[in-house]
């Protein structure tokens, strides 16, 4: 192999490792900070007409949720979450969150419904594992699934922040 040829391919070798970057459960949770990142959902909705104040909807939404940390990006996590919203009252939600290795972070949302957007606030209430003992908040606006009676499903990404501190 030629000295050209051999420097080509020790440049190409670590360039792949630099690229590979910290293996998979480096990343470690500090006791607090403020993150942002995404939120991509599915969901499945259930409306009904509710008098004159228009549609009331349960929904049941997963997804990735992607956040970024001062340390970097943290693992992606699972979501799971119950809702219900009404026009005149606004919505209120629980969610679960999943990381790879199982531990969980316990969400509990509440949402003021203007026109055609969700202004979601929220509060971490619990985990388990490393996240046993956490509080925090996070904030998103969403869009409403489906105004009409019956069933529905939708999708979309959220731009989410918020904080967390651990005991």
């Amino acid at each position: 192999m030629s000295r050209k040829a051999a420097g080509a391919a020790w440049a190409a070798a670590l360039g792949i490792a630099l690229a590979a970057g910290a293996p998979a459960g480096a990343w470690e949770i500090a006791r607090e900070g403020q993150f942002d990142g995404t939120w991509t959902v599915s969901a499945d909705t259930w409306s009904m007409e509710f008098g004159d104040d228009g549609t009331v909807t349960i929904s049941r939404f997963t997804g990735p949720v992607l956040v970024r940390t001062s340390t970097g990006f943290a693992p992606s996590l699972d979501s799971e979450c119950l809702s219900f919203s009404a026009p005149r009252t606004g919505g209120v939600g629980r969610c679960t969150l999943t990381d790879p290795e199982g531990d969980r972070i316990f969400c509990e949302l509440s949402a003021a419904v203007d026109p055609g957007v969700l202004n979601v606030g929220g509060s971490i209430v619990a985990g388990t594992g490393k996240y046993r003992g956490m509080t925090g908040t996070l904030r998103f606006q969403a869009v409403p699934g489906p105004q009409r009676p019956g069933r529905g499903t939708s999708r979309q990404t959220m731009t989410i922040f918020g904080s967390w501190t651990l005991p």
